[in-house]
């Protein structure tokens, strides 16, 4: 299956090169059901990120077919082009750069989106948020759940209507330098504390996409399709904009 972070992810001159995703080979019961939904294209991993219920609009080229012959059992030497651990057509999506985001069709309107979030490398946060998501020029509404309610699947989500403070955080993650989740230590769990983890933000684009933005202490912010990456905006900006949600 595509392993999780790659290991040799690194920090350049103020940005991060992640490489192309590894292959981590299992054969234990123990990450028997663990396989991500993938497939591979042109050399490139793409891993499953959002499902648009109405997303028929959005649906481009028809550019492979996915074999989805891979399972947890697979060797090494079956990760081909066009192998995947899902099957069927995939299409380029309207819009969007197709080295980037990838779907595939499924029942009625509905579709997967699939993000190509490994070799490559960003400098600033503009590079990802604009360049690949359009989110300032796009951004239609904005939902958010604080990380106890994402956590337990409480789904206790509201609208936040000041839409000029989310604009404003966007625009500070825009100026943004990358870094390295890991070197932030967003993920690790604090000793008999709090999650370092604050709100999942949900940015609705008028194509239909949602940005799904994670907020973290210390001014952190994450794309859930891009775990690996994360800038860090002013304290006073985030405090403004977590002000906002409150």
């Amino acid at each position: 299956k595509p392993a999780g972070p790659p290991t040799s992810a690194a920090q350049t001159a103020k940005g991060i090169t992640i490489p192309k995703a590894e292959v981590a080979l299992s054969q234990t019961e123990e990450v028997a059901a663990d396989m991500l939904a993938f497939f591979i294209y042109q050399g490139r991993c793409y891993l499953q990120y959002d499902w648009i219920d109405h997303g028929s609009d959005l649906v481009g080229e028809k550019v492979g077919t996915a074999t989805g012959l891979i399972d947890e059992w697979t060797k090494e030497d079956g990760y081909v082009e066009l192998a995947g651990s899902v099957g069927g057509d995939f299409y380029t999506v309207n819009g969007f750069d197709p080295t980037f985001l990838l779907c595939m069709k499924e029942d009625g309107d509905a579709i997967q989106l699939f993000v190509c979030n490994n070799g490559i490398t960003l400098y600033q946060g503009s590079e990802l948020f604009e360049d690949r998501l359009g989110l300032s020029d796009g951004l239609k509404a904005v939902t958010y759940e604080d990380e106890d309610s994402w956590y337990d699947g409480e789904e206790d989500i509201h609208t936040l209507h000041d839409l000029d403070a989310v604009k404003t955080l966007i625009a500070a993650m825009d100026e943004a330098a990358f870094q390295l989740s890991d070197q932030a230590d967003l993920y690790e769990e604090q000793d008999g504390g709090p999650s370092k983890e604050l709100y999942h933000v949900y940015c609705k684009l008028d194509n239909g996409v949602t940005v799904t933005l994670r907020l973290f202490q210390g001014g952190y912010v994450t794309f859930t399709g891009l775990p690996d990456a994360c800038v860090q905006v002013p304290e006073a900006t985030f405090d403004a904009f977590l002000a906002a949600l409150k």
